[in-house]
């Protein structure tokens, strides 16, 4: 079992560490800067119908990530751009 898988099974979640790479992070916002999705203060949903995220989301590394937690059938299917700053803030719980 993964080190992730490990964290998850025991803490319901799991940290993984520079996963995107300044270029990765770079083409999410450049392709969100101009996206017509509808927001809120908190964010946007559904953010998975942008090329950029669908690529960082269905790339190797991100599936290999998935599959070692969820098994060898996992895909990506949903993404939620949070949007926390000092200006909007909120509590995640």
């Amino acid at each position: 079992m993964s080190e992730w898988a490990t964290e998850v099974e025991r803490d319901g979640y799991g940290l993984v560490r520079d996963v995107c790479d300044a270029d990765q992070v770079g083409a999410i916002l450049s392709g969100l800067e101009n996206v017509n999705i509808a927001r809120s203060r908190a964010g946007i949903r559904h953010v998975m119908s942008q090329s950029a995220v669908a690529n960082v989301a269905r790339s190797a590394q991100m599936r290999t990530i998935a599959t070692s937690v969820l098994g060898p059938t996992a895909v990506p299917f949903r993404a939620t751009l949070f949007d926390k700053s000092p200006e909007s803030n909120w509590l995640v719980a």
